[in-house]
């Protein structure tokens, strides 16, 4: 799996972009759909894909008509040239047939904060990175993704497997089933053709991070040498534009800012969803002061965010 970059990055306060709601969209048919090649900053994956154990997630496919792809024929094919939030989880059609890679933002409430699990690489910061020493090698979060390998994957099944690989295959199968069939929202990176899910992950993948940290060694070595290992990280710190450019690698940086409109309204809604829980006669005082102090912690968290984020605009309940 080798990881995206772009050249010349610029980081700028946040511009809004168009926020889709679960009704499928249909592509546009005029010259603004333009070509946008794959980027080489993904590490190189075993030469024969169908012989790795990550192909089982391919039985939701007819497997007499998977073969590798090495000559990558959706490169440089036409995408939408805008970056977009899709809520139903489904690219635009043109997109979910021509975009080159899949990740996730995966996510779980953990002591009472919503942390997200991310990847720690060996990096070079980059060109317009706020990371100081500019070029020297240092460690960087990534959301967990890679490339696409066959014609007939689609992007939530690239995006399962690629989790599952570097988890060093940790990841639980309810969980890489469940990114398969339903993980939303998605968003678009247009400059890049990447799909990149928004995806909670339940109980069973909630020590993730420190199952990797416990086995004393890289993920998955063999599939990506960048990679270092897993590590959770609060969820609000995505919405902080000096967190997100000194933090994140180039390429995952571009992506979160496209993501700002849908975190800041996953926070609204785990924090309305933990108020509106309710309590029964049976329920203790104890148990009613955690559902308390969830619903504070996860206030505080959004207050946190109302003063640290960039600029985000109100998501649209529909589309032109």
């Amino acid at each position: 799996m080798k990881r995206h970059h772009q050249k010349n990055i610029r980081h700028s306060n946040y511009s809004p972009i168009e926020f889709h709601p679960t009704v499928k969209a249909t592509p546009k048919k005029d010259a603004s759909s333009v070509a946008s090649p794959c980027s080489a900053g993904h590490s190189t994956r075993p030469s024969n894909p169908q012989s790795s154990s990550s192909s089982k997630s391919l039985t939701t496919l007819p497997l007499t008509r998977l073969s590798p792809s090495p000559s990558k024929p959706w490169k440089g094919k036409k995408v939408t040239p805008e970056d977009y939030i899709a809520a139903d989880g489904v690219l635009h059609p043109l997109d979910a047939l021509n975009f080159c890679a899949a990740g996730a933002l995966l996510w779980h409430a953990r002591s009472n904060e919503l942390q997200m699990l991310l990847a720690v690489e060996s990096r070079k910061p980059g060109r317009g990175s706020d990371s100081p020493g500019e070029g020297i090698l240092r460690e960087l979060y990534n959301f967990l993704g890679g490339k696409r390998d066959f014609v007939e994957e689609h992007p939530r099944l690239v995006a399962a497997r690629e989790c599952w690989e570097e988890t060093g295959g940790r990841l639980s199968a309810a969980a890489r089933k469940r990114m398969e069939e339903n993980a939303k929202p998605v968003i678009w990176h247009s400059g890049s053709k990447y799909a990149l899910f928004i995806h909670e992950l339940g109980a069973a993948d909630s020590d993730l991070a420190e199952r990797v940290a416990s086995s004393g060694r890289p993920p998955n070595p063999e599939h990506d040498a960048n990679l270092r290992g897993l590590v959770w990280v609060p969820l609000r710190l995505l919405l902080n534009r000096t967190w997100r450019t000194s933090m994140l690698h180039p390429f995952a940086s571009q992506q979160a800012k496209a993501a700002l409109p849908a975190v800041q309204q996953l926070f609204e809604e785990q924090c309305s969803h933990v108020s509106r829980q309710p309590s029964t006669h049976e329920a203790t005082s104890k148990a009613d002061d955690e559902i308390a102090g969830q619903s504070n912690g996860l206030a505080e968290q959004l207050a946190l965010v109302a003063i640290n984020s960039d600029p985000v605009p109100m998501m649209c309940a529909g589309r032109n």
